[in-house]
């Protein structure tokens, strides 16, 4: 297909013009919900099927919320994979959104849902909200963990890649509001200074290795939730960033690389409507399951504690008790991301060549096996 990015490989089946869907892409993550907190079962009042049809020949992939209460069935290769930097997306998930665009009548979910609320609209205060009504974000209504962005009103559904299977990896085809990265992607896949012209945006390109956000060394460092009404302050240099690549992680956030910084709990002050996630991972502990740790790693529920905003479900934090740390998704502290290694990353399915040692699970400091793979 031919469009902005000029040609590029087309998934969808049959070819669409995927110049239109990276501009409807845009619009996927970056915009507000606007509905009340109420319960729902997962399909209601919307175009998603409960009765999956699958082509003759069509994948199926499958994923689930980090509880598992929540699962999803999508039929097909997705329209599209994009990765959008806007701070909408990081602001509410925490990291950056790598989504995979499905029509919704090719999604099947079950299990309830919340929408999050229209009090609890994006206030980082720049302009990368779209209209009040366009979207709806979707999370578990038992483990808060994200789901999906709904757009069914424009013919798509933005689902979470991190809480998906990817038996060949996730590939996006393009990265939007390139400009607000806070670390290099070194993916070789087209980016966008913000968007594309057919959106208002100014068609700027980007190199991988570009600068993106960049927050001067103040010795306290801020954030704040998708909302607003959680705010947290940081003293000092974080003691690890990482990007951990566990299926916890994934599922939790809804992204394929979900990236960590991390302070002693002495150093963090976090004021505000916050409410720890009860539910554990897949419904027990943050253990071994499914592969996701070396055999030696266990962790007990209690020792991750996950954390969202109350009015806006947005991910905070990450609380270790027993470690005395507090972790916070990289992309909600005004700080200087750069990972000091990779975890977890033979499961990962959004590979990152930048350089840093990948851990098959942990460092031998950390419990792990200390055995690296290649990138």
């Amino acid at each position: 297909a031919q469009g902005p990015l000029g040609s590029f490989s087309c998934l969808c089946s049959p070819p669409k013009v995927c110049q239109d869907l990276v501009i409807l892409a845009m619009f996927a993550c970056c915009s507000a919900p606007t509905t009340s907190t109420d319960e729902i079962a997962a399909p209601a009042a919307r175009q998603i099927t409960d009765d999956l049809v699958v082509a003759p020949g069509e994948k199926v992939y499958k994923g689930a919320c980090y509880c598992g209460a929540v699962t999803l069935e999508c039929a097909g290769d997705p329209m599209m994979m994009i990765v959008c930097h806007c701070s909408a997306c990081k602001a509410w998930g925490g990291g950056f959104n790598t989504g995979a665009i499905w029509a919704p009548d090719k999604l099947k979910v079950t299990g309830k849902l919340l929408k999050t609320p229209e009090v609890a609209r994006h206030k980082t205060g720049d302009k990368d909200d779209t209209p009040s009504g366009f979207s709806k974000r979707m999370v578990c209504a038992t483990c808060y963990g994200k789901v999906f962005n709904d757009h069914s009103a424009m013919g798509m559904i933005d689902v979470g890649a991190g809480i998906m299977t990817w038996p060949d990896g996730f590939k996006p085809a393009v990265h939007l509001r390139y400009a607000k990265h806070i670390f290099e992607i070194p993916d070789g896949v087209p980016k966008f200074k913000d968007a594309p012209p057919e959106n208002g945006g100014s068609g700027k390109m980007m190199k991988d290795t570009d600068p993106g956000l960049t927050f001067p060394k103040s010795g306290k460092y801020k954030g704040m939730c998708y909302c607003g009404a959680v705010t947290m302050e940081c003293e000092g240099d974080p003691a690890l960033m990482i990007c951990c690549h566990c299926s916890a992680c994934r599922a939790f956030s809804g992204n394929a690389l979900p990236h960590s910084t991390s302070w002693t709990k002495d150093k963090v002050k976090v004021t505000g409507p916050v409410m720890n996630v009860e539910a554990g991972f897949r419904g027990g502990y943050e253990e071994v399951k499914e592969g996701m740790l070396s055999p030696q790693m266990k962790f007990p529920k209690g020792v991750s504690v996950r954390q969202v905003c109350q009015r806006c479900f947005g991910t905070i934090a990450n609380d270790h008790p027993s470690l005395g740390m507090t972790s916070f998704d990289s992309a909600l502290i005004q700080y200087p991301f750069s990972p000091t290694f990779h975890v977890n990353y033979k499961d990962a399915p959004f590979k990152l060549k930048d350089g840093k040692p990948k851990f098959i699970d942990y460092p031998k400091d950390f419990g792990g096996s200390d055995k690296t793979t290649p990138e």
